[in-house]
């Protein structure tokens, strides 16, 4: 008896591995799977020197506020004095004064000349309704805009005005209101011309405009993750919470901002977009505590939510209705705040002590530093005035924001990691591992449903398919000829029918497809596989050859047949389909093989 080897080369594991998905193959090895894990812990150390960067940044913007010459501008701090009692006393910008509260005190400056004609001068001088003149006539008036701000906004804002013409005995006087407290601070005075008081304008919001950048790349990340999971069917609403955060936080921080407040002339509408962006900002974290598992149980974590909507209708109304100042009503929303964090970290803290869920201790800590910043920030804005809180409080949000993402990539890794390995394993129970195809377990489960009601198909055709004489390709050539040909039946079988319905695997050599709702004729049907095999035959050594049977779910007089007449007649048609390929090989070729 002629014997022959048949090698199997390494193309041919290949395309068997090519029917399991690549991301189910990277999954399944956990070795790789856990070094990724460890790598997540490289994190903390960038958000450590991210937050390293921000104090940088805030103490650039610092050292540049009170630098006494910059490119093209001149620190006029000298050549200042006022007039008491008929004493003339000289001052050197900044410094601060002590003087009677309500009086108005007047700065003089005779160093500006006609060479300083059309120059910018730029100062800090809101908060003391700064009035500017030149040999007595007012060139520029510090006023509210229709919107009132308190100290602490108005610290921030930039006094700017342009020098009109000049001569050589011009004097320039600075009127300053002296509030109740009877200090005056004095900053510093710049002079330059336009384009360059404008770029240190720039740098001085630098910054900020840094933060907000920070924030719109975290954004973008959350929004980013959050649409890749949609897709994939693992909707995680606290990303897109994330991302609708960080777009108030920086919408907030862009409006507070003192350069943006000068490029809309301190328009009202830019100042009340901050106020509600600002009110607005804590409902998109207060629902990414609410959606955390454990967390849905505290019904006052739903009232804090709706707490903070109450605010803003109750402050819109005395606003448009009673005429109420926003910035009179700020403190309600900064004790909104406060109490608000207190109550999720006091239920955060009571879930950690009673799950010790490390996803729970991750979001605890992003409000530890909340708190620590905000607490901070308060006691900045309240009691010692000082202007750059809000760089301090914007810098702390993205910490938080960082820290949040940060437990909450650790968790959505887990669950893609344990939701991967459940598909892995179904993909296991209802796949046939050397070809890929759909297995008898896959097939009973839809006839099952097809026989409860469940798949409501009017009609389908169900197929099955033998291959022809695998056992004598077996035994002369070897298990991997036969493997290869099983293989090449799958690919031919999925390539004919694979897009109109399902295909399986159900047997040894034995395979099915069931095409609900077509309107294709058994004879086309068949003419597909006959080019499918066709064309798998011009390319390999061993030739496909597959038996097929048909069956109509409906009969002729449109009557819906039993599942069991159903399989029987497509069982019956495939073996005597069977039969007519015995023949025409006997014909043609002799008795080459046993059918």
């Amino acid at each position: 008896m002629h014997t022959a080897t048949y090698k199997v080369d390494a193309a041919s594991d290949r395309r068997r591995r090519e029917n399991v998905p690549r991301y189910i193959l990277c999954f399944m090895e956990r070795g790789k799977m856990q070094k990724y894990m460890q790598k997540k812990r490289i994190f903390p150390a960038c958000l450590f020197l991210m937050f390293v960067l921000m104090i940088l940044v805030i103490g650039k913007e610092t050292e540049m506020t009170g630098r006494g010459e910059t490119q093209k501008i001149r620190n006029l701090s000298d050549g200042w004095y006022y007039l008491k009692d008929g004493e003339r006393t000289e001052v050197t910008l900044p410094t601060t004064l002590q003087e009677d509260p309500g009086t108005v005190l007047e700065l003089y400056n005779d160093t500006v000349t006609d060479e300083n004609r059309d120059m910018v001068l730029l100062t800090w001088g809101a908060p003391y309704h700064l009035q500017i003149q030149m040999d007595g006539k007012t060139i520029y008036q510090y006023r509210d805009y229709g919107f009132k701000r308190n100290l602490q906004m108005a610290r921030k804002l930039e006094c700017r005005v342009t020098l009109p013409a000049l001569h050589k005995s011009s004097q320039l006087c600075f009127l300053y209101t002296v509030p109740e407290s009877g200090v005056c601070k004095l900053t510093p005075v710049y002079m330059g011309s336009s384009e360059a008081i404008f770029r240190f304008q720039i740098m001085n919001a630098a910054p900020v405009f840094v933060i907000v950048l920070g924030m719109l790349v975290l954004g973008i990340f959350a929004i980013g993750i959050y649409a890749y999971l949609r897709a994939r069917k693992m909707t995680e609403r606290r990303f897109a919470n994330v991302g609708l955060f960080l777009l108030l936080c920086g919408i907030w921080c862009v409006t507070d901002s003192s350069l943006m407040q000068y490029l809309s002339h301190y328009s009202p509408a830019i100042n009340e977009i901050s106020f509600y962006a600002f009110m607005l900002m804590s409902v998109p974290v207060i629902r990414f505590v609410r959606e955390t598992e454990g967390m849905q149980k505290y019904k006052s974590i739903s009232v804090l939510i709706a707490l903070f909507y109450l605010n803003v209708i109750l402050q819109s109304i005395c606003t448009y209705w009673f005429h109420i100042q926003l910035i009179n009503m700020l403190m309600i929303t900064h004790l909104l705040l406060v109490g608000g964090c207190i109550l999720l970290s006091v239920l955060l803290y009571r879930e950690y002590k009673a799950v010790k869920n490390r996803q729970i201790y991750s979001i605890l800590m992003a409000f530890g530093v909340l708190a620590f910043v905000g607490v901070g920030t308060l006691v900045l804005y309240w009691f010692f005035g000082i202007t750059g809180y809000d760089l301090i409080f914007e810098a702390g949000i993205v910490v938080f924001v960082s820290v949040l993402l940060w437990g909450l990539g650790k968790t959505m890794v887990e669950n893609m990691r344990f939701r991967t390995e459940a598909e892995v394993y179904k993909k296991l129970a209802q796949e046939d591992q050397m070809t890929g195809m759909k297995n008898r377990y896959s097939y009973e489960k839809i006839l099952e449903d097809l026989e409860d009601g469940i798949c409501n198909w009017k009609n389908a055709v169900l197929i099955f398919m033998d291959m022809n004489h695998l056992k004598q390709i077996n035994d002369i050539y070897g298990h991997g000829a036969g493997d290869e040909l099983l293989i090449g039946a799958a690919q031919s079988i999925q390539k004919a029918y694979g897009s109109l319905g399902y295909c399986f695997r159900i047997g040894g050599d034995e395979f099915c497809a069931i095409l609900p709702e077509i309107k294709i004729s058994e004879e086309e049907l068949s003419r597909r596989l006959d080019a499918a095999v066709e064309e798998y035959n011009r390319s390999n050594d061993q030739k496909l050859s597959v038996a097929r049977g048909f069956s109509w779910l409906q009969d002729s007089r449109g009557m819906r047949k039993s599942i069991s007449d159903w399989k029987f007649e497509a069982d019956q048609n495939m073996y005597s389909n069977k039969g007519w390929y015995k023949r025409e090989e006997v014909q043609e070729e002799g008795t080459r093989y046993e059918i």
